[in-house]
């Protein structure tokens, strides 16, 4: 059987739904472990993976880091200008967005100019539309992200939902 390249894109929480910025904590920790075996099982099936991912703080860097500890490619999707600004306060944040924006394959600049969710959304609808499976990661207590379902299903894509346990104590 013939190596096929699988592009897996995600869409989830940022990290105050995922129990905080602490990367050890509870939630975070079972959400790498479960995109590792989304990746593995692909892997085990002779596919090279292919991430996409906008490294928006939390689940989108959770995922590169997955990638970057197995050794996988990604691409990095970029919704507006200065999508670090916001983070000006959190150093460590900046210094991980950056890390993991330099180690991306490639970076694909979707707009500039200022945050908006309209932004946001295009990101999200063209990770979806580029990523041939899309791990959507679920917060009970969120339903700001149902559209991508919708968008996913509408275009017949192969869906992974990953659930996040609600109310995990902030770390």
């Amino acid at each position: 059987m013939k190596n096929k390249i699988v592009k897996i894109g995600i869409i989830g929480p940022r990290c105050f739904s995922l129990g905080g910025h602490d990367v050890n904590n509870l939630n975070r920790v079972q959400l790498r472990k479960d995109i590792g075996c989304i990746i593995m099982h692909e892997q085990k099936k002779g596919n090279t993976v292919l991430g996409l991912t906008g490294l928006d703080i939390g689940t989108e860097q959770d995922f590169a880091s997955v990638c970057c500890e197995r050794n996988i490619d990604y691409y990095h999707y970029i919704a507006y200008s200065n999508v670090d600004y916001i983070w000006d306060d959190i150093e460590y944040a900046k210094r991980t967005y950056d890390a993991l924006s330099e180690r991306a394959l490639s970076t694909i600049v979707l707009n500039d100019g200022d945050y908006s969710p309209k932004k946001i959304n295009a990101k999200n609808k063209r990770i979806i539309s580029d990523a041939d499976i899309l791990i959507y990661v679920s917060n009970p207590m969120l339903t700001d992200e149902s559209n991508a379902i919708k968008i996913a299903k509408e275009l017949k894509k192969d869906i992974r939902i990953l659930t996040i346990q609600a109310n995990q104590d902030v770390s």
